[in-house]
């Protein structure tokens, strides 16, 4: 067997970031709550100034 044959299975790939994803998840769902809350707001607003 030649020595430029030989492939070796040491190579582990790398493990996925799993945190990271779930805490941009997170800061993804609370941008999108805030941003639900604050255009309620300014919709309740402009509603009751035009009563």
């Amino acid at each position: 067997m030649d020595a430029n044959n030989v492939t070796t299975t040491t190579l582990i790939p790398p493990a996925p970031i799993h945190p990271m994803h779930g805490a941009l998840k997170a800061i993804l769902i609370l941008t999108l709550f805030v941003a639900t809350f604050l255009a309620c707001m300014v919709c309740l607003h402009v509603y009751y100034h035009f009563l």
